[in-house]
């Protein structure tokens, strides 16, 4: 009697993850209209059923003032590849940018404070070999070119000895303020769908 109860408890639960599978399943077939729409339940099934793979990003933007490291968690479907922006934390270092008193020594500790806090925000089941790291200076034509050539193969070189995944060529770069405040725009009316102050 006990094994009928069992057996019948057995195929009830096949049948809901059945049931499950054939429901992410198919909202894998809907293509996604917005990447920064909010990742539902059913998208939460799709990564624990293995049709969604997460991945993040570091983002590391400099200022005079501050250092400000975003790390950007994302949802991708095997499928087709599209992604949805699962999680956005971030946080800052107030003690002084990158620009201030350029030497060996003070690159060297603000790059480990960079680090230190780019550490403080992956999950602990993240893998930091496959997080890529993007670092932007400021325009960097206050400073005089030894300074620049110092302040440059200083971060390279504590970024290629970090755990993550930084390539030379294109994750350490300068982004004027025109782009910095284009790109500011144009991520608010992303984020919004709307320019605010209509």
């Amino acid at each position: 009697m006990v094994l009928l109860y069992v057996e019948r408890g057995l195929v009830i639960v096949l049948a809901l993850v059945a049931f499950l599978l054939a429901i992410v399943s198919f909202r894998g077939l809907v293509s996604l209209e917005d990447p920064v729409s909010p990742v539902g339940y059913i998208d939460q099934l799709s990564l624990l059923f293995g049709l969604h793979q997460q991945s993040h990003v570091i983002i590391v933007k400099t200022s005079p003032w501050a250092n400000d490291v975003h790390l950007y968690t994302f949802q991708k479907r095997l499928k087709d590849g599209a992604f949805f922006l699962a999680k956005e934390t971030s946080s800052s270092s107030v003690s002084s940018g990158l620009l201030d008193h350029v030497t060996q020594a003070n690159v060297e500790k603000k790059c480990d404070e960079i680090l230190s806090l780019a550490n403080g925000l992956i999950p602990f089941t993240a893998n930091k070999h496959n997080i890529p790291i993007l670092l932007g200076l400021p325009d960097l034509s206050g400073l005089v070119p030894g300074d620049r050539k110092l302040l440059v193969s200083g971060l390279d070189l504590c970024l290629s000895s970090s755990d993550y995944d930084y390539n030379k060529d294109g994750s350490l770069g300068t982004i004027s303020r025109m782009k910095q405040t284009a790109m500011q725009w144009f991520a608010l009316a992303l984020l919004n769908g709307r320019l605010p102050f209509r």
